[in-house]
């Protein structure tokens, strides 16, 4: 892509997300990314506007298609990662109007948060080798934005404009950080996802690429390929555990984690 049609495809995106009643069906030809590495070159792009825009910094990274479950209804073999700004970041639990965004979705997911930097050396991260930079686990809920006018089977077509905005990121309800997460087995750690109170779902933490430490370290490595680093503070939400849900207005969706606390979302009427 030239660097003309990357800012074009920014500026497009950009608009998308700061106008909810703006739904989009494809970016025009000359500026739609063709691939992965041209959609994560837009979305650095689209990172400038946005913290223009007043969406605060990027404080850490979602990531998708960890799990077969989102797999199999992306149509990706392999995890993508998008970019989690401080302004959409929420503790807890979530009232928000209705109107306040497109059809949100609710993902169920283990997130874990940096206690110190991860050196940019060129090392190969593994799951053993993140975990002592690892300061807290939570159990969070990823809210993903329907932005796009897309139908089920159009979704790998369009891969790589979804990974330029950010792979449907909208915000992250975090759960109370767990720092002793070291005496809890993560791959077989279970999640359970609530609607009005009436289970819906659940799912094991090896959902995540067999452990969530893995998801992290491969979003580890995904960076280093690009000369970037985890750095302390910044938190990863690791993959959707449980089917998401997308609530109608009135209904409230509680994603229990046990040990790991628990993150509440709730469509005012």
């Amino acid at each position: 892509m030239s660097p003309d049609a990357i800012q074009e495809a920014a500026s497009t995106l950009a608009a998308l997300r700061t106008t909810p009643a703006f739904r989009l069906d494809r970016l025009p030809p000359a500026c739609r990314p063709a691939d992965e590495s041209q959609g994560y070159l837009v979305n650095d792009a689209l990172q400038a506007r946005l913290t223009a825009a007043g969406y605060g910094p990027v404080c850490g990274y979602k990531l998708g298609c960890t799990t077969p479950l989102m797999q199999q209804r992306i149509g990706l073999d392999h995890p993508t990662a998008g970019c989690i700004r401080a302004s959409q970041v929420f503790q807890g639990e979530l009232a928000i109007s209705h109107e306040a965004a497109r059809n949100l979705g609710c993902e169920n997911e283990i997130a874990v948060r940096l206690g110190k930097d991860l050196p940019l050396s060129g090392t190969h991260w593994t799951a053993e080798s993140v975990a002592p930079y690892v300061d807290t686990v939570m159990g969070s809920i990823e809210l993903v934005e329907q932005r796009y006018v897309m139908h089920e089977d159009a979704r790998r077509a369009n891969i790589a404009t979804v990974i330029a905005d950010d792979f449907w990121q909208w915000g992250a309800i975090l759960g109370r950080p767990v720092a002793n997460w070291r005496q809890h087995d993560l791959a077989a750690h279970r999640a359970v996802t609530l609607l009005d109170g009436v289970p819906q779902g659940e799912g094991l933490g090896s959902a995540a690429l067999g452990h969530p430490l893995r998801a992290v370290a491969w979003l580890a490595n995904h960076l280093a390929t690009r000369g970037r680093t985890l750095t302390a503070g910044m938190i990863v939400q690791t993959g959707s555990l449980v089917a998401p849900l997308r609530p109608a207005a009135g209904q409230t969706v509680a994603c229990n984690h046990g040990p790991l606390g628990s993150a509440t979302f709730r469509w005012l009427a």
